[in-house]
């Protein structure tokens, strides 16, 4: 069987996917648009494709001519990718969508319900995005779910190591509202152990703003800025240190890193993060906070409080490596690829 993914990109947090992917099901190939990642590989052929771009909308030339060469292609559930996302008009029970699931816009939806039921299947990125497909009237035995993770090679249980640091790892942006973590950190300071400080990993216009932030408030000397980085030795020995790992506006990924070192996440709650967000469960693996600073300061002190950091970073850990492993998300593109 001749399988193609059809990506915008492929990130790097893809790469091992791909790889299990190209291993698990024979004659997988990969077309996406951005720098190639599997020059090397023997197993994942990389393929290309020409695409003009208007403002927001992407079309792929001389796509029906490629998409015919093969038994199934799984792409992306974005009406921006225009000739992408009406491929199963053309090659009923051919495609295979996988996305995020629905979205707030009627019309939208009601594109992806007609593409939808004219596919061989449809997969989410959680039970969240399953449950919004099957709203649409998809029937619910061709909607799977391969819940998004990410691969940690050196991924280990650092729930009970010394800590001394709260941990913010990623783009930094508004949208974070890394301000109010600073802000919440300055309010309860003095019901934290002395030394304790703020390590905030990684690179944006915005970090200039939470400098001016943490001076003002007078908690420079316990906000930490590093320059953003790959390195999992480097961040594995962040997050050993951390009792949390704090965002409080969106949060995406890094809830599954944090996760595979046994670091929980405190967050706001709320419908502006990313899937992986379904990951935070109340009290067990971290802690959901209503969106304002004195609740997220209180959740800081709680964290600390009774070691409470070791059981929801244990929990954390252990819901990674039980759930949340690339092989899970094969077995879910495989169901996919084997129905109908």
């Amino acid at each position: 069987m001749r399988v193609l993914f059809i990506q915008p990109d492929c990130r790097q947090y893809r790469v091992k996917l791909f790889e299990e992917l190209s291993r698990s099901l024979k004659g997988t190939e990969l077309l996406h648009f951005g720098p190639r990642k599997f020059s090397e590989s023997k197993e994942l052929q990389e393929i290309n494709a020409s695409k003009f771009n208007f403002r927001k909308f992407h079309w792929v030339s001389g796509l029906y001519k490629i998409v015919k060469n093969y038994d199934t292609v799984v792409v992306g559930f974005d009406p921006h990718w225009l000739n992408i996302f009406f491929l199963s008009v053309f090659f009923r029970k051919k495609i295979i969508y996988w996305g995020h699931g629905t979205s707030k816009t009627q019309y939208l939806n009601s594109l992806r319900r007609f593409v939808g039921r004219r596919a061989r299947a449809i997969v989410t990125y959680d039970e969240n995005g399953k449950a919004d497909i099957i709203k649409l009237g998809i029937d619910p035995d061709r909607v799977f779910v391969a819940n998004n993770t990410q691969f940690v090679s050196n991924s280990e249980n650092l729930s009970s190591e010394t800590k001394d640091c709260f941990v913010f790892v990623g783009r930094i942006q508004p949208r974070k509202r890394i301000e109010d973590f600073i802000a919440a950190f300055a309010l309860v300071r003095h019901k934290l152990p002395k030394q304790l400080r703020i390590v905030i990993i990684g690179d944006g216009d915005h970090r200039s703003v939470l400098k001016s932030i943490a001076i003002k408030l007078g908690v420079e000397n316990y906000v930490e800025f590093v320059v953003g980085t790959t390195e999992e030795e480097d961040l594995k020995t962040y997050f050993s240190k951390a009792y949390a790992y704090v965002s409080p506006g969106h949060v995406g990924l890094g809830v599954l890193h944090s996760f595979a070192y046994g670091v929980p996440v405190i967050t706001y709650k709320g419908d502006h993060h990313a899937p992986e967000y379904s990951n935070i469960l109340q009290a067990v693996t971290g802690i959901l906070v209503r969106p304002n600073v004195p609740d997220l300061a209180e959740a800081l002190v709680s964290v600390v409080k009774d070691e409470n950091y070791k059981m929801l970073g244990h929990n954390a850990y252990v819901h990674y490596q039980e759930n949340r492993k690339i092989s899970q998300m094969v077995n879910a593109f495989q169901n996919a690829i084997n129905t109908g």
